[in-house]
């Protein structure tokens, strides 16, 4: 609105420029705090969540994409994705097959403004893709192509990556919803944050285990 406002004033649609003396409130964002082992702890014998933003440790965050591959969980994938790359809820979801070189790679992520182009010249990034990520995601495209069979006439085409069983593409709402489903049954402590770092899978502290 700013940006609006200040090029009517400047080609001389508007007298002034009404932006100029407004003061935007300051957002304070909330520290995130760790899940300790003492917190934890703490946790699983009061219920008590120490923070409005919680992360896990890179074991607690392999422990939850365990228990996901044990289970079965079709989600898996992307859950996998999220969390090891670091991507943001949103673009996992937006992400669509052109954006992925499975040959080399490599993803390109576009964080949106408004649905039509990037934010910034640093909302375009490319990351790069391990072997675990790449083996997962060409699975993934082969389990969708199955489904597309098995749909049929009722298949939603797009070119999203991860959709539903019809090809719609997620939403939001239900990928966080079914993350909070999976993080009880997994007996893990709730996170507040839908931004995740590098994590490592918790096979590196189990040796042995394949």
């Amino acid at each position: 609105m700013s940006s609006a406002l200040s090029y009517a004033y400047k080609t001389r649609k508007i007298g002034h420029d009404p932006s100029k003396h407004v003061e935007p409130p300051r957002v304070t964002r909330p520290k995130p705090l760790v899940w300790t082992v003492e917190r934890v702890e703490r946790w699983r014998r009061t219920g008590h969540v120490p923070g409005p933003v919680m992360v896990w440790t890179a074991q607690q965050a392999g422990e939850f994409l365990d228990y996901c591959e044990e289970s079965g969980e079709r989600l898996y994938p992307l859950f996998h994705l999220t969390m090891t790359r670091g991507l943001r809820r949103g673009d996992g979801r937006r992400m669509e097959w052109p954006d992925l070189d499975l040959e080399v790679g490599t993803l390109s992520v576009v964080e949106l403004a408004d649905g039509s182009g990037p934010k910034t010249d640093a909302g375009v990034r490319t990351i790069d893709l391990d072997e675990e990520n790449v083996r997962l995601l060409k699975a993934w495209r082969a389990k969708q192509s199955r489904e597309r069979l098995r749909a049929g006439e009722s298949w939603v085409a797009s070119e999203v990556v991860f959709t539903r069983r019809n090809g719609e593409p997620l939403r939001d709402e239900f990928a966080s919803q079914r993350f909070e489903v999976l993080v009880r049954r997994a007996g893990l402590p709730p996170i507040r944050s839908t931004t995740f770092g590098t994590v490592r899978r918790r096979s590196v502290w189990r040796p042995g285990r394949t």
